[in-house]
């Protein structure tokens, strides 16, 4: 670990004696006014979420020595680095459908990723910038590409509720805003990076991953597409310095989920849970580092407190950041149909422990992925390497025809879940602890659960099959085409 500091609540306690003494000196605890904010008094602190698609924690300030990031270190060093931020889903659509509303996916019907039938919201459940919207604040979604361009919403649900515009020079003199601005790195297709490339020889590759030169090079794109977005953040920051905004905005900058490997994004262990998340708040610009577990589902719900905001009472995460909050103990995460892979998983996940309850043991792991066949030429590797016998063990483990119904690991010992415990004695009262709390949140999160109807699976396939069409034309590639042979055509695109 690059990073250090102080725990959180000593940060939070200073932050709480400056909110007091200010007031005492004749100062005003609201953030100070820019050139071009000029209004009549004091108003609210901007917040501004600036979210990744696919990232996990392979940045410098999380301790990895191979990828330049500069400007999210900076970020790092001047607000709180939460350590253990897991997503609520190892997909896109799910896990952003649970920290724009603060409920869990299967609450509102938003499990199965690319939803193909979404339904509106109970009419007693509104989005997080719906709050800010009826407070005042100017609401915006942006595309990482383009400020005049919407981002990334990707919600399993239908909505009404139109944002106030793509940028916040759109907003009235004044107005405070909360703003995403969704960046598309390092979502695939990568991008290679000519300024910093990453040295294949120095790739360290998870030990579930063959040590192949593909898988290098891949996983080194991968590295580069994370520096790609490093430069984004360094823009976004730099116009909010010279608009004279950055001191009167709260930051938070996370991934949408962890990151696009084959055994991580759509999978609940933590390559596809865990992502990065930094909030620098300018009342308490100095570095901390927070060890305890924060969930995607406690974004809204936090980011409301932040603003002086009423919470309302059905969410389902819980505040991370006022001095006095309670951490929370264990993660609840979920993994139902993605794309045209058909599978349920639910985790229980502690600071050690991971307990896993496979709902449907008899899928395989690597199923049929139409988009992982065409985009993950490691998707290939493993297959063919299996098909030869020169998978390792660790490499092999995850190429079997059904999973166990319930894993669980030890997460200091075991980091990469390689090592199954669920059915050694010496650690059965453990397991039954996470059992019971898994019975608890199977009623309390998934009793809304439902099964999805078999045209509209028939029609996520066909969609999710349509895509990978698409990606084989664009490169000139047949559509009907062997493991082997695909594998020879990404040797020749990669490895040239």
């Amino acid at each position: 670990m690059i990073l250090c500091g102080t725990l959180i609540f000593d940060r939070m306690r200073k932050i709480n004696f400056i909110f007091i003494l200010l007031p005492i000196l004749g100062l005003s605890c609201q953030p100070t006014q820019s050139s071009n904010e000029a209004t009549d008094g004091p108003f609210p602190y901007n917040i501004l979420w600036i979210i990744s698609d696919d990232l996990g924690i392979e940045l410098g300030c999380y301790g990895n020595p191979l990828v330049h990031t500069p400007s999210i270190d900076q970020l790092a060093t001047e607000g709180v680095l939460y350590e253990n931020f897991f997503t609520v889903s190892p997909v896109c659509s799910p896990s952003r459908s649970a920290f724009i509303t603060g409920l869990y996916p299967t609450q509102v019907q938003a499990h199965h990723h690319r939803t193909m039938n979404p339904q509106p919201l109970p009419d007693s459940i509104q989005i997080l910038p719906a709050y800010f919207q009826e407070a005042g604040y100017f609401t915006f979604n942006q595309s990482g590409r383009d400020s005049l361009k919407a981002g990334k919403e990707d919600y399993n649900f239908q909505t009404d509720f139109q944002y106030d515009g793509t940028d916040w020079t759109q907003r009235q003199k004044g107005q405070p805003f909360f703003g995403q601005i969704q960046i598309y790195p390092p979502h695939r297709v990568f991008v290679a990076d000519s300024i910093h490339p990453i040295p294949l020889d120095q790739v360290k590759l998870p030990p579930f991953y063959p040590d192949h030169p593909l898988a290098r090079k891949d996983w080194a794109l991968y590295l580069e597409s994370v520096q790609a977005v490093d430069r984004k953040v360094r823009k976004i920051i730099e116009r909010l310095k010279r608009e004279g905004l950055y001191e009167n905005t709260i930051i938070f900058f996370f991934g949408d989920h962890g990151r696009p490997h084959v055994w991580d994004k759509q999978f609940i262990y933590d390559g596809g849970i865990h992502a990065p998340l930094i909030i620098r708040h300018p009342a308490a610009s100095d570095q901390t580092v927070s060890q305890e577990l924060v969930s995607s589902v406690d974004l809204a719900p936090t980011t409301l407190l932040m603003a002086n905001l009423k919470t309302p009472k059905y969410l389902s995460g819980q505040d991370f950041w006022q001095p006095e909050h309670e951490e929370r103990p264990y993660i609840y995460a979920q993994r139902d149909r993605t794309g045209d892979a058909m599978d349920r998983s639910r985790t229980i996940r502690t600071k050690r422990y991971k307990y896993i309850l496979n709902l449907m043991p008899e899928q395989p792991y690597i199923q049929l992925s139409s988009y992982k066949k065409g985009q993950y030429p490691v998707f290939s590797l493993l297959k063919v390497l299996h098909e030869k016998e020169q998978l390792t063990e660790a490499q092999a483990l995850r190429m079997a025809n059904r999973k166990p119904k319930i894993e669980f690991y030890d997460l200091v010992n075991d980091p990469y879940e390689l090592n199954n415990l669920a059915y050694q004695a010496n650690y059965a009262e453990r397991i039954q602890t996470l059992s019971e709390i898994m019975d608890t949140c199977l009623v309390r999160y998934d009793s809304a659960y439902q099964t999805e109807p078999a045209q509209f699976t028939k029609a996520a396939k066909d969609a999710s099959h349509q895509s990978f069409l698409n990606a084989m034309k664009s490169r000139g590639w047949p559509t009907d085409i062997s493991d082997e042979a695909l594998l020879k055509l990404w040797e020749a695109y990669l490895l040239k």
